[in-house]
């Protein structure tokens, strides 16, 4: 039946529209990490931070995806150059947040999301990711290690919290 589900949801490029549903994601997301330990106050001003992030993307100002399904999740990866791109020599998309709503969780909708943005920041000429995991999300770091399995991409997990993971075909 969950599998039924699952395959009615449809990952999609977000557009400028959506700014509504992206705000409401990443508020969402801001006041679980912050209830989990984060110093990211889930307020206005980070808000207008994370939506300047989104519209740099959607206007293609910087390589970058933010892809949503439904009004459930959220998946937002991109150019920034970061200590990591400088220290490494790769070409690194940074995540700005993926989120997947509580009631929404443990269903695949972070693998169909995570696959799509793998294969579009591939084709930009990206060689790693790297994102944070805050909230504690133990469905969102099976989905990640499921589509690296079947990706054949590399995963380095520092195993903290917060925790950085590279995802690169290395």
């Amino acid at each position: 039946m969950a599998g039924n589900k699952l395959k009615r949801l449809r990952v999609r490029e977000a557009k400028m529209e959506d700014i509504g549903l992206v705000r409401k994601l990443w508020k969402a997301m801001m006041e679980e990490q912050y209830k989990a330990g984060s110093l990211i106050l889930p307020n206005e001003a980070n808000l207008d931070v994370m939506e300047a992030i989104f519209e740099m993307y959607i206007e293609k100002k910087k390589d970058g995806v933010v892809l949503l399904v439904s009004d459930a999740a959220i998946l937002c990866y991109g150019d920034m150059v970061s200590p990591y791109e400088l220290a490494l020599g790769d070409r690194i998309a940074y995540g700005f947040g993926q989120y997947v709503t509580p009631e929404h969780r443990g269903r695949g909708i972070l693998d169909l999301m995570a696959k799509e943005a793998f294969e579009q920041l591939t084709a930009m000429g990206f060689s790693a990711m790297f994102g944070t995991t805050m909230v504690e999300d133990a469905y969102g770091r099976k989905a990640f290690a499921r589509v690296v399995e079947q990706s054949g991409l590399k995963v380095e997990d520092s195993g903290e919290r917060p925790c950085y993971v590279k995802l690169s075909k290395e």
